[in-house]
């Protein structure tokens, strides 16, 4: 679904452009020819900047901006701030088991979660690896709290798999399976002693891996 809409973006544009230029060319002529022409072009235009700047920002699989469109934004920020790196507990030891599509419904889930944080932008830093940004911190501890909990509670359907003997695709009726996953959250403020985006992002960083260290599905602040 998220392909797919990523996709309409260019066809449709290109679509109405085609669309605009056969109009165009059944007017007799004169300022209809031209208007449709220049209709096409502007939107075939727009079509391609929108879908350019979808591939340069945003992630592919999650639909979250990505690490570049997180550091566009740190570099225009002033004043105070919170960020929290959030990491899936154990995700490659679950992508070993389960396989790489159940471990891409795992990032797009853990996304739609951290993407309903309280206050916070989320971004999806690389890997299994998000970021929260909190323009006012006062409160990010908790809101990323509020996070953990729900990708903790929230059930992850698996990819159905066909039956060994059959080789035939799974059955509507086959049981869905369903997993839990839990991440660890680290967050840092901006402040006198820690003035630049890279600084705050070690500090949120080191943070996480002292959740980590104390045993994993847990926020350290």
């Amino acid at each position: 679904m998220h392909g797919y809409h990523r996709r309409n973006a260019l066809d449709l544009a290109i679509a109405f452009g085609a669309l605009s230029l056969a109009f165009g060319l059944i007017e007799l002529a004169g300022i209809g020819l031209q208007l449709w022409l220049l209709i096409g072009a502007l939107v075939a235009g727009a079509g391609v900047l929108y879908s350019s700047w979808r591939l340069a920002f945003l992630d592919a699989l999650t639909g979250l901006p990505n690490r570049r469109a997180l550091d566009e934004t740190l570099a225009r920020l002033s004043g105070t701030y919170a960020l929290a790196m959030v990491d899936v507990d154990h995700f490659k030891q679950f992508n070993d088991k389960h396989g790489h599509d159940a471990g891409d419904r795992v990032l797009i889930e853990v996304a739609r979660q951290l993407a309903k944080t309280p206050g916070g932008r989320a971004f999806r830093f690389g890997g299994e690896e998000f970021c929260l940004l909190f323009r006012r911190p006062d409160g990010a501890a908790d809101a990323c709290e509020t996070a953990r909990m729900n990708i903790e509670n929230t059930p992850v359907a698996l990819p159905r798999k066909p039956s060994a003997k059959s080789r035939k695709a799974p059955r509507a009726k086959d049981k869905q399976r369903t997993v839990k996953v839990t991440a660890s959250i680290g967050v840092a403020q901006r402040d006198a002693r820690r003035r630049s985006p890279d600084e705050v992002l070690k500090a949120a960083d080191e943070c996480l891996y002292k959740a980590k260290e104390k045993g994993r599905n847990q926020v350290v602040s």
